[in-house]
């Protein structure tokens, strides 16, 4: 099924004062200077279908700064329009964000309130940026996110079962603090062990699933960047399934003594081998950006078998950053899907021949589309 944003206007975000811009299917090119707002479009477009900015701390930061001569002015609430079209569907989406930072963002979808795990999956997106390197060279944490927001585009039980794990997990690391310090007994942790239990079962189940989906698609990806090569993927977790609860209670003093819950899904890893290598400890950085790229490109590819979307690929500046074989490679790979969008200050890095749509960025303003 084909799906695409077909409009995006951003009011009082980032750099933007005001902006609206037209998309069509096919591959669109934002060029630009450093700091014109590339990124700053490709996050808000990220925004729209997961929810959340891939680089901000908070919300707040993504509120346009008031001048000197606008404090005492009215000026607009930061909102993101977007608008979604999936074959004869439309979808009218618009988040906005308060001034207060104690105050909690509002999403719409179709002008009825949602939640933002209930945006999650409505428009299907994966995301490149020279950050994705983090998923090969940095910590456990970094893969359990690819992994988690991979499953939660396709499968919106598991984004409920995972929020709802780790605000059990916050409940009862407090708790364990709360025992160590003589305020609370063991007794209290029955109902949040069983329930901690259930749902990391769940979603260690999940992720060894997508794990065997993603290391039979990344093999046939990666082979093309990388012939010598063999990858593979073991998803390790901290516990067994049929060891959860037994290895939680046996652990129990020790977890007192420290405050926290030392086993489960949030301490689970992934082990990603070149050749049977670490590519964590031994790969080069070339090695390690063919890992991240066929992920990215086998992360589409498996939303698209799993509720047959194709998703819509996001760019971050990162042409400029391969080889003349790895570029031509990844835009013949995009330009399968119904809709890629990538930022660049080097638009001529890409056969135009390819491109749709051409947009120009100067100062927050579109100049030329």
């Amino acid at each position: 099924m084909k799906l695409y944003v077909s409009d995006i206007e951003l009011t009082q975000y980032r750099n933007f004062s005001n902006i609206h811009l037209e998309l069509t299917p096919g591959l669109s090119i934002i060029s630009g200077n450093n700091g014109e707002g590339k990124t700053n479009l490709l996050e808000s477009l990220y925004l729209i279908s997961i929810g959340k900015s891939f680089r901000a701390r908070n919300d707040f930061e993504l509120i346009r700064h008031r001048s000197s001569d606008q404090v005492n002015k009215f000026v607009p609430q930061t909102t993101i329009h977007g608008v979604t079209k999936f074959d004869d569907e439309k979808n009218n989406i618009v988040i906005a964000l308060p001034f207060d930072n104690n105050q909690s963002k509002e999403i719409k979808l179709n002008g009825i309130h949602i939640s933002a795990s209930q945006l999650v999956g409505k428009t299907p997106t994966v995301l490149f940026t020279a950050h994705d390197m983090d998923i090969v060279l940095g910590s456990p944490g970094k893969r359990r996110q690819f992994l988690d927001i991979l499953i939660s585009q396709v499968n919106q039980e598991y984004l409920i079962k995972l929020q709802k794990y780790q605000q059990i997990l916050t409940q009862r690391n407090s708790l364990l603090k709360a025992i160590r310090d003589h305020q609370s007994s063991e007794d209290e942790l029955i109902y949040w062990n069983t329930e901690l239990i259930e749902l990391g079962k769940f979603i260690i189940n999940k992720r060894e699933d997508i794990i065997k989906l993603i290391h039979r698609e990344v093999q046939k990806i990666h082979s093309e960047f990388s012939p010598t090569e063999k990858l593979s993927f073991q998803y390790i977790p901290s516990v067994s399934i049929e060891n959860f609860e037994e290895t939680l209670n046996s652990t129990l003093r020790q977890q007192i003594v420290m405050g926290i819950t030392d086993i489960g899904p949030h301490r689970d890893n992934v082990l990603i081998h070149i050749n049977e290598i670490s590519a964590y400890s031994f790969s080069s950085r070339g090695q390690a950006k063919n890992i991240v790229l066929s992920l990215r490109l086998s992360e589409a590819k498996i939303i698209q078998s799993t509720i047959n979307v194709q998703p819509i690929l996001l760019l971050d500046d990162i042409l400029s950053e391969l080889d003349e074989f790895r570029r031509k490679k990844i835009i013949e790979k995009m330009h399968v899907y119904n809709q890629s969008i990538v930022t660049t200050p080097e638009p001529d890095l890409i056969d135009a021949t390819y491109a749709n749509n051409i947009i120009h960025l100067k100062n927050g303003e579109i100049i030329k589309q």
